[in-house]
């Protein structure tokens, strides 16, 4: 099923949210702390039901997008002037995964979100968006 174009706030398998610390910050997933920079402005690009979408941050006043090159091993960040055309599909599980190319977004340590190869299997590519 395709995501609708709104404001979601995205929780990772560990229960905390993912986090923009910064405008050109790592993406880190965190405890919710009710604060913007854990709300994202998922908007469809594309027709396809896995997107493209485009992630931004609110919690800034240049609305930062979630950015990275796709390749193995990137970090993902906040950008105000680049934006990655992300695809997010759902797991049989009813959970999500975003990823680029064959790179999912993937919590690692100490929280911070970095891209892997894509692994349905793999909890710390599991994400469910709360639609706010």
């Amino acid at each position: 099923m395709a995501l609708a174009s709104h404001y979601y706030k995205i929780e990772s398998s560990t229960g905390k949210y993912l986090t923009l610390p910064s405008i050109t910050g790592q993406v880190i997933a965190k405890r919710d702390s009710g604060a913007l920079s854990q709300q994202w402005d998922v908007q469809k690009q594309g027709t396809s039901a896995t997107g493209p979408y485009t992630m931004g941050n609110r919690g800034y006043d240049d609305h930062p997008a979630a950015y990275s090159t796709g390749n193995d091993g990137d970090t993902v960040v906040g950008k105000t002037d680049l934006d990655t055309e992300w695809n997010i599909v759902e797991n049989k599980d009813g959970s999500y995964s975003i990823y680029v190319h064959n790179c999912a977004w993937t919590v690692g340590d100490g929280g911070l979100v970095n891209l892997c190869p894509k692994d349905k299997a793999d909890t710390r590519q599991q994400f469910t968006l709360h639609q706010i």
